[in-house]
C-alpha cells in the first residue's frame, strides 16, 4: 500500500522517521525510468518541514481508489490472481461480520499451505486450471466426434447395401480410420493430462510422453509430505477429519487412474494399427496378424480400461446419482461390446449389432462427461482427486 501512495504523490515522503522523512515501497515495483530506485531511496529533509502539494495539484489524501495502479492483470499473468481473490473474499467476509475470514496473512507462505482437499491445492495458479480445463474439454469432444464416425459405416451398409466397392471404401473404411485417431487423439489428451497432474505447466514445461511416477502415484495418493505438521485450531482439525471421512483414497484408486489411462492408451494405438492396416490389401494371413488381432487386442484394453473405471469410482459401494458412476458404467458397457465385436467367432452375426451398441454407450458416456466437464469435474472418470474439490462461492478464477 505504502508503494501505492508514494506512485500517488509523486515519490512524496509520506513517514517521519527519527528526524528523517523516508518513503519505501513495500511491493516490488518495475524498474522502468528509474522508478525502483526512486521509491528505495531516502529522501532527508530538515525536521519540522512539512512538503505542501503542489500548486494545482490535489494532496494524495483526497485522491481516488481510482487513481492507483490496478495489478489484476499481472497478478493473472503470474498466477497469482486465484490465491489473492480467495484470501480477499474472505477477508471481506470477516470485515462484514461474518465468523469465517481468511486464514493467515496475505502472503506466499500462506498460500502455499494447502489441504489436499482444496481447490487451491488441484489448482495451484491459474495456468494449471487452465490447463486441465483444456484436457478435459478435447478429451470428451474428440471422444464425441470420434464415436459418431464409428456410427457412419453401419448407417453407410444399411442406407447402401448395394454401393460399390470404391464408394464403400471412400464411405466407409475411411470415416473408421479418421474416427480411430480422433478418438486415440482424445485417450492421448487424458494420458497428458495425467502425467502432468504433479507438473508446473505455467513455466512452460509440460509431459508429452513420460513423467516421475512415483510422484504421480504419491500425488494421487494424497499422502502428507510432513505428518509432523500440526493443525492450526480445533474447527481445521474438525473439518479435516470430515474432509479425510468423505474423500477417502484407497489404495487401489490411484492404481487405476494410472492403469486406466494406459491401458486405454495401449489399445488405442492397436485399434489405429488395426483400422489403417485395413486399408490395404494384404493377404490373409497378414491381414489376421496386422488387423484381426490387433483389434481383438485393442478390445480387450478398453475393456480392462473399463474396469479401472468402475474401480476407481467404486460403482458397487456409491448409489447411482452422481455424473462420474453412470458415466463409469456406460464405458465399462461399452469396453466389453468393444472387445465382443472384434471377436466374431464368439457372437457371429450378432458383431455389428455388439459394435454399434458399444459405440452409442460410449458416445452417451462422453456427453455425459461433457456435462462434468460444464461442472468443473475436469478429472472426468480416471481422475477422481480433482472431481472431489470445487471452488469456494464468490471467487473466480480469470481464464484466458
Amino acid at each position: 500500500s505504502l508503494g501505492f501512495f508514494n506512485l500517488a504523490s509523486h515519490y512524496r515522503p509520506l513517514f517521519r522517521v527519527s528526524g528523517t522523512i523516508c518513503c519505501r515501497a513495500s511491493l516490488a515495483m518495475p524498474e522502468e525510468n528509474g522508478l525502483h530506485e526512486a521509491l528505495l531511496k531516502p529522501v532527508k529533509q530538515p525536521t519540522g518541514i512539512t512538503v505542501a502539494p503542489a500548486e494545482g495539484e490535489v494532496p494524495p489524501s483526497k485522491r481516488s481508489v481510482d487513481d492507483l495502479h490496478d495489478f489484476t492483470a499481472e497478478f493473472i499473468e503470474r498466477g497469482y490472481h486465484a490465491e489473492y481473490a480467495s484470501w480477499r473474499d474472505g477477508y471481506l467476509k470477516w470485515r462484514k461480520g461474518d465468523a469465517k475470514g481468511a486464514k493467515g496473512e496475505n502472503d506466499e507462505v500462506s498460500h502455499l499451505k494447502r489441504k489436499k482437499s482444496s481447490f487451491e491445492y488441484w489448482y495451484p495458479t491459474v495456468s494449471a486450471f487452465t490447463f486441465r480445463r483444456t484436457c478435459s474439454y478435447w478429451i470428451t469432444v474428440l471422444y464425441v466426434e470420434g464415436c459418431l464416425l464409428f456410427l457412419w459405416p453401419s448407417l453407410f451398409a444399411h442406407a447402401w447395401p448395394h454401393a460399390s466397392d470404391r464408394m464403400t471404401y471412400y464411405l466407409s473404411k475411411v470415416p473408421v480410420l479418421i474416427g480411430t485417431t480422433i478418438f486415440g487423439i482424445g485417450i492421448y489428451m487424458g494420458y497428458v493430462e495425467l502425467i502432468n497432474m504433479d507438473t508446473d505447466t505455467s513455466e512452460g514445461r509440460a509431459n508429452f510422453f513420460w513423467c516421475d511416477w512415483r510422484a504421480l502415484l504419491r500425488l494421487l495418493q494424497e499422502k502428507e509430505e510432513d505428518d509432523d505438521d500440526s493443525i492450526e485450531d480445533e474447527e481445521a482439525d474438525t473439518e479435516s477429519k470430515a474432509d479425510s471421512e468423505t474423500n477417502k483414497v484407497y489404495w487401489y484408486q490411484p492404481l487405476c487412474s494410472i492403469a486406466g489411462w494406459i491401458i486405454y492408451l495401449v489399445g488405442a494405438i492397436l485399434f489405429q494399427i488395426a483400422n489403417t492396416s485395413d486399408m490395404f490389401e494384404m493377404m490373409a494371413s497378414t491381414h489376421q496378424v496386422m488387423v484381426e488381432w490387433p483389434l481383438i487386442f485393442g478390445g480387450f484394453c478398453f475393456f480392462l480400461g473399463g474396469v479401472c473405471e468402475a474401480l476407481h469410482n467404486r460403482v458397487w459401494a456409491n448409489p447411482p446419482t452422481t455424473l462420474v458412476w453412470w458415466a463409469s458404467m456406460l464405458n465399462f458397457v461399452g469396453g466389453i461390446d468393444f472387445w465382443l465385436c472384434a471377436c466374431p467367432n464368439w457372437v457371429g452375426d450378432w458383431a455389428e449389432f455388439i459394435g454399434v451398441k458399444g459405440t452409442v454407450l460410449y458416445l452417451v458416456g462422453a456427453i455425459i462427461s461433457l456435462c462434468m466437464w460444464r461442472g468443473e469435474q475436469f478429472g472426468l472418470s480416471l481422475i477422481g482427486n480433482l472431481n472431489r474439490v470445487h471452488r469456494s462461492a464468490g471467487t473466480q478464477v480469470a481464464v484466458r
